[in-house]
C-alpha cells in the first residue's frame, strides 16, 4: 500500500507507472507502450468513457481481440470505476446482444476490426469505437 492509498488496481498501476515510467509495459504486433504511455492513455480512456455515459459501478462492455487497445480500454474502465465486461470475439452478434440485454452495459467499446460484430450487438446502447 502506498501512503494511505487503498490497495486497488488503479492505485497499484499508478504507483508502477511512477516507478517504471520509461519501462516497456505492453507490446503487441503494432504497438509498444511504456508504463507512462499506458498510464496516460488509460486515464484519457477513462475520461472519454465518462463523457460517453459510462458510470462507476456499472458494466462497460469491451469487444476487442487481445491487444494494447484492449488493455488501455480495460484499465480505463477500471480507473473510472466501471465494471469491465469482456465480450468474446468469436460469439455471434445475437449471443452478444443477448448478453448485453441481460447485463445492461452503459457503453460498448470495440476495436475497429470488430465493427460489423459490434453493429449487430449494440441495439439501444451507446458505443465507442477504439
Amino acid at each position: 500500500m502506498t501512503a494511505g492509498l487503498p490497495l486497488t488496481i488503479p492505485n497499484s498501476f499508478a504507483r508502477n507507472a511512477r516507478w517504471f515510467a520509461g519501462a516497456e509495459a505492453v507490446v503487441d504486433s503494432g504497438t509498444r507502450l511504456t508504463y507512462a504511455d499506458l498510464d496516460a492513455l488509460s486515464l484519457r480512456a477513462a475520461s472519454l468513457f465518462a463523457q460517453l455515459g459510462a458510470e462507476p459501478g456499472k458494466p462497460l462492455a469491451l469487444l476487442s481481440p487481445p491487444s494494447a487497445i484492449y488493455l488501455i480500454a480495460w484499465l480505463g474502465a477500471v480507473r473510472l470505476g466501471a465494471l469491465p465486461m469482456a465480450l468474446h470475439t468469436r460469439e455471434s452478434a445475437a449471443t452478444l446482444a443477448a448478453i448485453c440485454r441481460k447485463m445492461r452495459p452503459t457503453l460498448l467499446v470495440y476495436d475497429a476490426s470488430m465493427e460489423e460484430l459490434a453493429a449487430g450487438t449494440t441495439a439501444g446502447y451507446g458505443e465507442f469505437r477504439a
